[in-house]
């Protein structure tokens, strides 16, 4: 059976990573890190899509990306055929680079959208490279801080998601990189439906039914906070849609069409 196609909705935010096949290294030298950041930078910018943060390691990277019109698929084949060509020839070695495809997960509320800025930006102190995330110098972290910009960050892009202005945006955005988190993501590959049996593939109609019920905290309850419950909903239901197949197009046009909240 073939890998499943990938859906495009524009204007998705998406946080894509990819790794090295089996393990190894994508990055060896500082040279490696900025053709890989030069050819980000030239096939985005092309592609009018947007990156709202991005962080290198050793043997994977990870990215905020907003797509426009053409589909984050082809906008990331790019990327990495490029860039695997490049480590290719001067490593003076051949197959492939990266395992598998980039993995993609659609940030579809604002909680995933926080949570995934503050795991990208910490990777380096999580994996014990640095104390703090200003000491890494491969990620975006410090043009979020002041000092640093460049043209391929669309930091005024991402701070329009944090606050009303760049003052509020980058108070908030400190803030954020202080909180404690246990947030996980999960890369692995969704399972594609069994196209042998097409009977047995739930709609999402059927698929919203399977999320479980989940009792407002203490805080919600004297707060009065819906909106937080009703994105605990929403990240549950897209776990469960995306194992069963389903794509972020499809997931984002159940919501539009059905106005379902949980």
């Amino acid at each position: 059976m073939g890998r499943p196609r990938r859906l495009h909705a524009p204007k998705t935010l998406s946080h894509v990573m990819g790794r090295g096949n089996g393990g190894d290294p994508i990055f060896k030298t500082v040279d490696d890190r900025l053709i890989f950041l030069g050819i980000l930078e030239e096939v985005t910018r092309r592609c009018r899509v947007f990156v709202l943060a991005y962080c290198l390691m050793g043997n994977h990277f990870h990215l905020l990306i907003e797509t426009g019109l053409i589909p984050i698929g082809d906008v990331m084949r790019r990327i990495l055929c490029r860039y695997a060509r490049y480590y290719n020839k001067t490593n003076r070695r051949l197959g492939h680079l990266f395992q598998s495809r980039f993995l993609a997960k659609p940030c579809l509320d604002e909680a995933y959208f926080l949570a995934a800025l503050r795991y990208i930006h910490r990777n380096p102190v999580e994996a014990g490279l640095v104390e703090t995330p200003g000491e890494w110098l491969w990620s975006s972290h410090r043009q979020f801080v002041g000092g640093v910009r460049s043209t391929l960050l669309a930091l005024d892009r991402t701070f329009s998601l944090l606050g009303d202005d760049p003052a509020s945006a980058r108070r908030r955005y400190l803030t954020l990189m202080e909180e404690e988190s246990d947030f996980q993501p999960s890369f692995e590959p969704a399972s594609p439906p069994d196209e042998r049996k097409p009977e047995a593939i739930k709609t999402l109609e059927e698929l919203v039914l399977e999320v479980p019920e989940s009792e407002p905290t203490p805080d919600e309850k004297r707060q009065g906070s819906r909106p937080r419950a009703v994105s605990r909903f929403r990240r549950s239901f897209t776990e469960i849609a995306t194992a069963n197949g389903y794509g972020v197009s499809a997931i984002a046009s159940f919501w539009l069409m059905t106005g379902y909240c949980g």
